[in-house]
């Protein structure tokens, strides 16, 4: 599942799935937008991902999302266009 959260900022939520899958999907994602998406002057666009999961941050999805959202900004204070995971 995907949600807008904020104005540029989304949440995908993946039930029942390994810490090692979740960090998986993320790069993955991770690439194929940098790899397939272009802004109209040709760059490719990016993104920066926090990763969180319920077996180390927490089980209230307010656990998650804070986990998620400190680990986003870690992402984007490392130069962007990362995954960052616990």
């Amino acid at each position: 599942r995907i949600f807008r959260f904020g104005g540029e900022e989304f949440v995908v939520l993946c039930e029942d799935i390994a810490p090692e899958t979740g960090t998986s999907r993320a790069e993955a994602l991770r690439r194929a937008v940098e790899t397939d998406i272009r802004r109209p002057d040709g760059l490719p666009v990016t993104v920066s991902i926090g990763v969180a999961n319920s077996y180390g941050d927490g089980t209230t999805l307010n656990a998650l999302l804070s986990a998620a959202d400190a680990r986003l900004y870690a992402a984007k204070d490392a130069g962007r266009n990362r995954a960052m995971v616990a």
